[in-house]
């Protein structure tokens, strides 16, 4: 697999662990067809990449890679704000700056995770998880 591949597959498999996500069904990927169920949670996840830059000077460096996974999580409207916060707050727990996933080789890790702000977006209550991600290849 290509470096992406890899850090998208040990992102989307340590989403697919956190408590309270809902089910494989109600994730929309990147590139695939999804309609949501009205009255039911679901989330949107995209990884997008920043930068592939030099880690230090000189011949064969390591490349450090850095970016965002993007969690948008859409519940229904009108229960109040405390299942956004509580799948928001599991999400960003799943992804501390102690938190070292791999696969294929590749060892991704974290500078923060954050919850931005909610919105109501009928027949949604909307909120977003940043999680800024990196890694380090060598040339």
């Amino acid at each position: 697999m290509t470096v992406m591949q890899d850090i998208r597959a040990a992102l989307e498999q340590q989403i697919a662990n956190v408590s309270g996500i809902p089910s494989s069904g109600n994730r929309a990927w990147e590139n695939v067809r999804f309609t949501p169920t009205t009255n039911t949670a679901w989330v949107r996840m995209a990884l997008i990449p920043v930068t592939s830059r030099p880690a230090v000077r000189g011949p064969s460096p390591q490349i450090r890679h850095d970016g965002t996974f993007l969690v948008t999580a859409h519940l229904p409207e009108g229960l109040g704000p405390s299942g956004a916060d509580a799948l928001a707050d599991a999400i960003r727990a799943a992804f501390t700056v102690d938190t070292g996933l791999t696969s294929g080789g590749v060892t991704v890790r974290f500078n923060y995770s954050e919850r931005g702000v909610a919105v109501l977006d009928t027949p949604w209550y909307i909120v977003t998880v940043s999680i800024s991600w990196y890694t380090y290849t060598s040339s």
